[in-house]
């Protein structure tokens, strides 16, 4: 019979059962006859208590390698090289924002108070700040930082998403349930402004320098107020987050729709091939989407869009980490504080202020924020955020946002339709229905919650019987209530 081969003989070797050697031999490199307790070399030596056998002796623990590829931003040109950029001019603001301050804020009181109280400072000699120079520095630093940030964002933006996948992407999330998102009338607009930019910079010969362009003056628009008076239309409104006037949030506000509608598509997709591609994609975005707010909350910013935008990402995170992730419950967490410091909890009284269309959409972006607050409240047995003890607020009118846009006698023609609840009397079932359906029953549950979660949990059902909202299971009786509180 022929000797076994080489190939045979290490096959039967690697298949034998290694023995491990004691610690000591092992450490000696020696070798070891394995007996228990102590093998004979350790016992020759008489350190019998030091001889011990490992439990997993030939284990390798390899290092776990996490892939950085949906956080790591290129900072290089189309040709890999890193041209100098331009400095940027752009300038953070000195102060924040103090948003809404309602009757018992400090700054109510002051208002209020007479002459003869009032604080007074000497202006005969210039106040000299010694960290007013400092402070400017670091703002600058600060904001240059940020444009870089957001070169980087917007070249990832443009190497993720081709212009067609990203046009079919949008067309698709138009399709498939748009009409449901905050602001649809202003969608739109928004898209065409962002995919006009876009086209900008890919036909720019010089791709990196109109990126640092388009975001220094994102920043910049984000970082002024903006204005709105009664005679307001639509199209001024809009004007002012499009075209030149285009802002981080409404970049962010689109994005987050296209990581929304990504979650939605099916593969092959102009945008991705497989299914590990729609992953990545879906991943990008939902980073690129946190790099949005982030921008947003570094220049203090609040406004509707802004609003619409936090509910957005909101709904974003909740379906790429669940409705049980922290990312998600903070984020909500966001929304309802801006709810508050942009005072949409207080809409009845600005009314008067306000132009017809703004002032729907600031009821639309409080009746979705709070129905989604008491709704996760309940899913997660914790305390709402938002009460409808502490707002005074209608619920939108059942109207199509069509209508939106007119004004004088054809707008009062479509309000004659509604009757004295504001809802339609044509007997059509339209998205503000649903929203305003939705913020009926979120008041019941937050009766059902006050009760549940309360200390006094004796009577439950006779206690949540008698809530004022719920008493009358009617619908007819329940739409009667479109005021909060």
């Amino acid at each position: 019979m022929p000797p076994p081969s080489s190939s045979t003989r290490r096959a039967v070797e690697k298949n034998r059962i290694r023995i491990p050697s004691c610690e000591p031999c092992r450490l000696s490199k020696l070798a070891c006859d394995h007996k228990r307790p102590a093998c004979s070399r350790c016992a020759s030596r008489e350190i019998t208590q030091q001889c011990v056998y490992r439990k997993n002796p030939f284990k390798r623990h390899r290092p776990i390698v996490v892939s950085q590829q949906h956080h790591v931003l290129p900072t290089s040109g189309p040709n890999g090289l890193s041209p100098e950029r331009p400095v940027a001019t752009f300038q953070m603001k000195r102060y924040p924002n103090p948003g809404y301050q309602g009757s018992s804020s400090l700054k109510t009181v002051l208002d209020n108070l007479g002459d003869h109280l009032a604080v007074r400072i000497d202006t005969s000699r210039p106040h000299v700040n010694d960290q007013q120079s400092s402070r400017d520095a670091v703002l600058r630093a600060d904001s240059s930082k940020m444009v870089d940030e957001g070169v980087q964002l917007l070249e990832t933006f443009l190497d993720y998403l081709a212009d067609d996948a990203f046009r079919q992407l949008f067309s698709e999330a138009k399709g498939s349930g748009l009409q449901t998102h905050l602001g649809t009338f202003l969608l739109f607009p928004f898209f065409e402004s962002l995919a006009n930019e876009i086209d900008i910079i890919r036909q720019s010969e010089n791709r990196q320098a109109s990126s640092f362009a388009l975001s220094q003056r994102l920043f910049e628009k984000a970082n002024q107020p903006v204005e709105i008076h009664s005679a307001m239309t639509l199209e001024e409104f809009a004007a002012q987050y499009t075209g030149q006037n285009l802002r981080w949030e409404t970049v962010g506000l689109i994005i987050t729709l296209a990581g929304i509608a990504s979650t939605e598509i099916r593969v092959p997709h102009p945008a991705c091939k497989t299914e590990e591609e729609r992953q990545l994609l879906r991943t990008n975005l939902v980073h690129l989407t946190n790099k949005c707010v982030g921008f947003c909350d570094s220049l203090d910013t609040l406004n509707d869009i802004t609003m619409i935008f936090i509910y957005e990402s909101f709904l974003l995170a909740s379906i790429f980490y669940g409705d049980q992730s922290f990312k998600a419950w903070r984020r909500l967490n966001h929304a309802s504080s801006a709810l508050f410091a942009d005072g949409l909890h207080e809409t009845v009284k600005e009314k008067q202020y306000l132009p017809f269309f703004l002032t729907q959409l600031r009821q639309q972006i409080f009746a979705r924020i709070y129905g989604s607050d008491i709704s996760f409240a309940v899913f997660l047995g914790r305390p709402p955020r938002v009460s409808k003890r502490f707002c005074y607020t209608s619920m939108p009118l059942d109207i199509e946002e069509d209508i939106y846009c007119l004004v004088g006698e054809a707008l009062d023609q479509e309000l004659a339709h509604l009757d004295r609840n504001g809802w339609n009397t044509l007997g059509q079932i339209r998205k503000s229905a649903v929203i305003r359906w939705s913020m009926i029953t979120s008041m019941i549950r937050e009766d059902a919650l006050e009760t549940l979660l309360g200390r006094n949990l004796t009577n439950v059902p006779q206690r949540i019987g008698s809530s004022p909202v719920s008493h009358n299971s009617n619908p007819g009786s329940l739409a009667e209530r479109t005021l909060l509180p």
